[in-house]
């Protein structure tokens, strides 16, 4: 913090990014309307995905086969310790796209003590399907008693969402273009 900073003029620059922050998530959100489509797992996996009218889609094989190959890396890694095997089709919800805050943990050191703060990094999301939140997945891990198929239809949901994202660079240029640039991150 600068010497010129005081605990006054970080409040008001706080309200400024929150609002700020508020309008964009609503214009992000009314995009996110219109991409859902595109990023529906049936329209990236095609007749992999159980249920509807049947989609062909070229690239299914291949998207197909980078979900296998990225659970088969996911699933048996801990903290997730889930049956290797995927089995064809998968069933999904009909998902709609949601963008959660992201919220870290950094650690405040002073002197010999520490403290834990949640930090949120304004004007920046995470992009999963309705109904998968990040911070049901960190709950849903932390339970003593987990729901080994809801804890697999959350690593499903996050993969062929990347998969979804990364495999078509338009996408990814149109993600860029509307400033809401894309990346997939591993959090541990």
């Amino acid at each position: 913090m600068n010497a010129g900073d005081s605990v006054e003029s970080l409040l008001v620059l706080r309200k400024l990014t929150r609002a700020i922050t508020d309008v964009v998530r609503v214009q992000m959100t009314e995009y996110l309307k219109v991409l859902t489509p595109l990023l529906r797992p049936k329209a990236v996996l095609g007749d992999y995905v159980q249920g509807g009218p049947k989609e062909p889609n070229r690239r299914a094989d291949k998207a197909f086969g980078d979900l296998q190959a990225l659970y088969e890396k996911v699933a048996v890694a801990r903290p997730y310790s889930l049956a290797r095997e995927l089995a064809a089709p998968l069933s999904f919800a009909t998902p709609g796209l949601e963008i959660t805050p992201l919220d870290y943990v950094h650690v405040v050191q002073s002197g010999s003590d520490s403290r834990r703060i949640k930090v949120r990094r304004p004007l920046t999301w995470v992009l999963t399907y309705s109904d998968f939140p990040p911070n049901r997945l960190k709950e849903l891990l932390d339970a003593k008693a987990r729901s080994i198929e809801e804890l697999q239809r959350f690593v499903l949901n996050y993969l062929v969402m990347h998969i979804a994202t990364t495999s078509d660079p338009a996408l990814m240029r149109v993600f860029e273009a509307l400033h809401f640039p894309l990346t997939s991150t591993k959090v541990s």
